[in-house]
């Protein structure tokens, strides 16, 4: 006995990771083999699977007259992070795509931070500037900038500075330093910087 195939189905879906909470938007094509005309009318079976191999979800649609089927499903929002299948039948052939399912990660970023000068006295206005751009070379446009000003014991030696960088990735940082930092003598301060 030949088994012999009289239908083909392609599977796509618009983009290859998704978070939890997103909507899986797939469609497939069922066409006539070996004439390779769309399969009018066939049914389309789609189907996702999970990692552990259990089905989800399951959707029976007809496929149009160009012989192409759609699907949709809305991913809970608490569902579990891997990766999943999903699927197309038509008839006994399907055809499969991995879909993953994860949280996106920001592209990372480097900080720079220059003193516009070594050292200050106390009751002057230090000044220092701050530089954030991608690991690819793009500036920060529009980072939200926090800043504080500690002793070595962490106590804040000035107000916290807030601002957002400019279209080049860059902000000036600027502390009063209060006058009464003289009485001590020299003191080294650490100057915390965190740009979302």
């Amino acid at each position: 006995v030949t088994g012999a195939r009289d239908q083909k189905v392609h599977l796509s879906t618009d983009k290859p990771l998704y978070q939890p909470g997103q909507t899986v938007h797939a469609r497939a094509l069922a066409l006539k083999a070996p004439s390779l005309v769309p399969a009018a009318g066939s049914s389309v079976v789609f189907e996702l699977v999970d990692p552990k191999g259990t089905r989800l979800a399951g959707k029976t649609v007809a496929a149009s007259r160009f012989g192409i089927a759609a699907f949709s499903l809305e991913l809970s929002s608490d569902l579990a992070l891997g990766d999943y299948t999903l699927r197309a039948k038509v008839g006994l052939n399907q055809a499969e795509v991995p879909v993953k399912v994860s949280r996106y990660t920001l592209p990372k970023f480097k900080l720079a931070i220059t003193g516009t000068k070594d050292s200050f006295l106390a009751g002057e206005t230090l000044r220092a500037d701050l530089r954030a751009r991608y690991f690819f070379g793009k500036p920060v446009d529009g980072g939200e900038v926090h800043a504080v000003l500690t002793r070595q014991d962490g106590t804040l030696v000035a107000p916290e500075f807030k601002g957002k960088t400019n279209k080049t990735g860059e902000l000036t940082l600027s502390f009063e330093l209060p006058s009464s930092l003289a009485a001590s003598g020299p003191e080294s301060l650490a100057l915390q910087v965190e740009v979302k």
